[in-house]
This record gives C-alpha cells, sequence and structure tokens, in this order.
C-alpha cells in the first residue's frame, strides 16, 4: 500500500508539473486528473474488478438469486444471505468482500446432505454427481441414489447431527448442498467444514410457500453445475404441466372437495398454515383447504388439539395423512391415533389417503403430486386406490 501511495504523489506532482508548463489548457483537465487518482487500488486492482453482465431470471422462486459477470464468474445468494462465488476454470479470485466463500469449478464430486437437495440433482440428471450423503440406506426411496450406495459409489457419512468428518475429508467433494435451517445442529457442522478447508453452499428450498418456487431451485444448483440450460428446460416443462393442471381446475365447474392434510402424534395434530407450499398444491388440484383462515400467508405447520381439529374438519370429505417416522397405511392404523376420528365424514366414505413412503423425495415431481391430487379429486370414489406418491387408507 505505501508503495501504491508514493507511486500516486509521483504521478501528481509530474501532473501538476506539466499542467503548470501548460498553461490554461492543463487547468481544463486538473479535475479529471484528481478523479482518476483519488482511487489508486482501483486502478491498480482493476483486471480483478468484477463486472456485472445479468442475473438469472425467477418466476416463483424468492429465496435466492445468481449473479452474472464478466469472465463466467458468478455469485449464489441462498435465503440466509450468504454469497458464494464460483470461479470459472483458469480465473483468478478477484476482489472480495470477506463473508463471500470461494468454490472453484468444475464441480464434479457433490454431497447433497439432504433427500430434497438429492432431488435437484436427479431433475438435472446428475445424480452420479453425488459422492456422500448423510441419509443411511435403508432411508433412501430414490431406485438411482440406492443402486449408488450398494455399490460404494455413494458414502453414507453419518446423519447431519452427527457426521464422520474424516470421512467428508477423505471423500474430497467439491462442494457440499447444505439445508441452511441455521439450527444448532447446521452451525456446528458450518463451522467444522470451514475448519478443514470444505466447500458448502446453502440450499433454502423449505423457504418457499409455492411449489413453483421450489421447483425453480433447480436453477441454482444447475447455476453451481453450469446447468443452467438443462435447469432451464426442465423448469419450463413442469411449469407447462402445472399451468394444464391449473387450467383444468379453473374450467371445471365441479364442487371442490374439502380437504385436510394431518399428521398426528403423542403432543397433538399437525396441520398446515393457510400459506404453505401443500396447500397451493392442493388448491392448484382443485381442493378447498379446511384450514384455509388458519395463518393467511404463512407457511410451515401448527399444531392445534385432537378438539380443534375434529371441529374443523368433521365434515371433511377427503383427508390426507401425511407420513413421518411410523408409516401409518391402513384405516386401523390411521383409527389407532384416535378413536374420535371415526365420526369425520372422510373416515365415514373411506376417503382418507396416506403419503407413501417416497412423498418426502419427490421435491422435484410437484407437477406430478398435484396431477394426482387433481385426479383423487375428480376419480368417482373406489375407481382409484393408489398413485405414484398417495395410498387410499382401507
Amino acid at each position: 500500500m505505501n508503495k501504491l501511495i508514493t507511486y500516486s504523489k509521483v504521478v501528481i506532482i509530474i501532473l501538476v508539473l506539466s499542467l503548470t508548463l501548460g498553461g490554461c489548457k492543463g487547468e481544463e483537465n486538473i479535475q479529471k486528473v484528481e478523479d482518476v487518482v483519488s482511487n489508486p487500488e482501483e486502478i491498480a486492482n482493476n483486471d480483478k474488478t468484477l463486472v456485472k453482465t445479468g442475473e438469472l431470471e425467477l418466476k416463483y422462486a424468492k429465496s435466492f438469486s445468481v449473479e452474472y459477470f464478466e469472465g463466467g464468474y458468478k455469485i449464489l445468494t441462498d435465503g440466509n444471505g450468504d454469497k458464494t462465488i464460483l470461479i470459472p476454470v483458469g480465473k483468478e479470485v478477484p476482489e472480495l468482500d470477506e463473508d463471500i466463500k470461494v468454490v472453484h469449478q468444475p464441480v464434479k464430486k457433490v454431497g447433497p446432505f439432504s433427500t430434497v437437495n438429492m432431488t435437484m440433482l436427479r431433475a438435472l440428471d446428475s445424480i452420479d454427481m453425488a459422492t456422500i450423503v448423510t441419509t443411511p440406506l435403508d432411508g433412501w426411496y430414490v431406485d438411482d441414489v440406492i443402486e449408488r450406495m450398494e455399490s460404494g459409489q455413494i458414502t453414507f457419512v453419518g446423519r447431519n447431527n452427527s457426521p464422520d468428518y474424516e470421512l467428508i475429508q477423505a471423500a474430497n467433494p467439491d462442494v457440499i448442498l447444505l439445508t441452511a435451517s441455521m439450527d444448532e445442529n447446521t452451525l456446528k457442522m458450518i463451522e467444522s467444514l470451514e475448519e478443514l478447508g470444505i466447500n458448502w453452499i446453502g440450499m433454502n428450498v423449505n423457504m418457499e410457500n409455492d411449489p413453483r418456487g421450489r421447483l425453480e431451485w433447480v436453477k441454482y444448483v444447475g447455476a453451481i453445475l453450469d446447468k443452467e440450460e438443462e435447469a432451464e428446460e426442465f423448469f419450463e416443462r413442469e411449469l407447462k404441466k402445472i399451468e394444464e393442471i391449473e387450467n383444468s381446475t379453473l374450467e371445471s365447474d365441479g364442487v371442490k372437495p374439502k380437504v385436510s392434510y394431518v399428521r398426528i402424534t403423542d403432543d397433538g395434530y399437525t396441520v398446515k398454515n393457510q400459506g404453505d407450499y401443500s396447500v397451493k398444491m392442493l388448491e392448484l388440484a382443485g381442493g378447498d383447504y379446511i384450514f384455509k383462515d388458519l395463518n393467511p400467508g404463512k407457511d410451515g405447520t401448527l399444531k392445534i388439539s385432537a378438539e380443534e381439529f375434529y371441529k374443523a374438519a368433521e365434515d371433511a370429505d377427503i383427508i390426507i395423512y401425511e407420513n413421518m417416522g411410523a408409516f401409518v397405511g391402513t384405516m386401523e392404523e390411521f383409527l389407532e391415533k384416535g378413536d374420535h376420528l371415526s365420526g369425520i365424514k372422510a373416515v365415514k366414505e373411506g376417503r382418507v389417503w396416506v403419503t407413501k413412503r417416497n412423498y418426502w423425495q419427490s421435491a422435484d415431481k410437484a407437477a406430478d403430486m398435484i396431477k394426482e391430487l387433481r385426479d383423487i379429486f375428480t376419480t368417482p370414489h373406489g375407481e382409484l386406490e393408489e398413485t405414484e406418491h398417495y395410498l387410499l387408507a382401507k
């Protein structure tokens, strides 16, 4: 820095002497000279200054951005505001703020540390890039992942709350796709990964309250893998499917069935807030959500009492039970959750559907799931008992 300042002073002295000898003509240029030498660091580092050329266009996603710069550089920002710069092959790292993570391309070995993040790789036909995961073999319902784990091409490195960092380091991934929920376990993992010099990029698919926004995260992963074109094609294809279903729903003059999502545990009944993405899926398919007045605009879930659920769901036409933990697949198993449930209309008519084991590993198949819901809502009772992601409890 001292050498740079000394150099700048010399330049100024020479210029001032030149202007003094040049008379009035020099006075016209004094302001321009001051502008040039006012920030000598910028001149010295000009070849490393990023010049923005554009930004990735998004239609529904609200929790990430991708900025493009001359030379092929990209800056990704996740839902928590964490930034990552992708450095093209053969390029130098430009001058950066300290809080920007650096990842060098090409990215070939990936650690998708959630099943949702794996589905983004599946959407891009890139499961072969996955080398380590934090879900054990018996927790997977994606055939390609199962096959690659059985053959040793994908290694289980422990669950997210206690991963084996020696295994992670030995696998030497180019980047880990981390669901950046920023809970205690995630923060500890981030600290450990950074101490080991292992790259990670935050994923916040869960922040989106529209299924189309969740799907659009494929563009984020596409930017990481240099597969923007494939990501755009996938998203537009799936979006078209959803639009066709939505148009069919709008054109229908049938009565909308009253539908409820629910999950039952020892500490209460979990239902969806009105603003959750799964409620939007239900509405796109033509369903009338019975808890539509519950926290309008807010996503996620809410615990309510058995009495509150029964009061709202008593006249529900269809109940969709979201399986987590012990699998509920029959009406008997559903009724074991609470004897009073037998008085609900949907139960009396045998119209309780449960999510199948692959349900939570299908973030890239939102269009198919909405179509399945549409089929469930419109098919005469008894003619449909199973779809790819839903099962009629019998």
